[in-house]
């Protein structure tokens, strides 16, 4: 992936400095195919635009981890300390977002891990009740190219916004029609793509059932850092079905959910249903569970898994 759509993204997007010109196609993937329409490119990101000036790719993709993980960290932390009032607390939430095994897998899909860096930026502004930052996070979520973290995170958004009664889904909405408008040239070229692509918006079973996780193997994932060294045998992409929170993470959560805070029995609820969701076709009855098949990969619910089990290791 990254010889292949990563770097060539990468060359794209710094040429558009040296030939100034409209990204309309990509002639660098499949004897061509849409540039502007595709969101994996993250052609409209600002951060790419400033980050191609740097001299090489290394430099990019060092500065593209550096402030993602800054980013993802640095909201969570600001979460963490608006809800519990303490700094040791706002720290375990900034090191488990930005450090957690999920996380940082993805590294070498710049638009996912990008991607995935917003969501507690858009959590953070929708618990302080600001609909145009929030709409702002939202549509550079998208620009960074990755639709199924912007679906799970207006998701997750959806979900804060309902604790707080009309007025939090007011502010959901308002900053959903934000981000809409500000992300609207890329977004309507891509569902244009999407109109006229052989994929469907819900997928056959079979196929949305890629990259599911077997039991054994994700119970393997929660409790041990580097798990795949006693059991090579990994089914899956390890870019893509990696999991890991820490067992001191683990163990303050339990802590958290032991006290029985309102909040915390919410973010344990959280956690165990989307580490359940990430079995996928592994889950009784999956292949009549229709909303389980807007995604080709099961296992991007552990993002919302692992937002959640940090914010709730930092309760305790």
């Amino acid at each position: 992936n990254m010889i292949t759509v990563t770097y060539p993204n990468w060359i794209l997007a710094r040429s558009l400095w040296l030939d100034p010109h409209l990204p309309l196609w990509n002639p660098l993937r499949n004897m061509g195919t849409p540039y502007l329409a595709d969101p994996i490119t993250s052609v409209l990101y600002p951060p790419q635009w400033i980050l191609t000036l740097l001299p090489d790719f290394r430099s990019f993709l060092s500065a593209w981890v550096v402030l993602h993980t800054l980013i993802a960290a640095g909201f969570m932390a600001a979460i963490a300390y608006r809800w519990y009032e303490d700094r040791g607390a706002a720290a375990g939430a900034a090191v488990l977002a930005g450090f957690n095994g999920f996380f940082m897998a993805r590294v070498m899909f710049t638009h996912c891990f990008a991607s995935q860096a917003w969501l507690p930026a858009a959590l953070y502004f929708q618990d302080r009740g600001s609909p145009v930052a929030m709409g702002i996070c939202l549509a550079l979520q998208w620009l960074a190219g990755y639709p199924t973290y912007s679906c799970l995170t207006a998701m997750a958004c959806l979900g804060l916004a309902a604790t707080r009664g009309r007025t939090g889904m007011k502010i959901f909405f308002q900053g959903g029609v934000v981000a809409l408008g500000l992300s609207a040239v890329q977004f309507i070229p891509f569902l244009e793509l999407l109109f006229h692509s052989s994929r469907r918006l819900v997928l056959d079973p079979s196929f949305a059932a890629q990259f599911s996780i077997p039991f054994a193997q994700l119970a393997r994932e929660v409790f041990l850092h580097q798990w795949n060294r006693w059991n090579p045998g990994l089914q899956g992409d390890p870019a893509m079905v990696y999991f890991y929170i820490g067992p001191i993470a683990l163990g303050l959560a339990l802590h958290a959910l032991a006290r029985g805070a309102p909040r915390a029995r919410r973010l344990g609820i959280a956690s165990i249903i989307f580490i359940f969701l990430s079995l996928g076709k592994y889950i009784p009855g999956y292949r009549f569970l229709f909303f389980l098949h807007f995604f080709r990969s099961q296992n991007n619910w552990l993002l919302l898994a692992s937002c959640a089990l940090a914010l709730l290791g930092a309760a305790w």
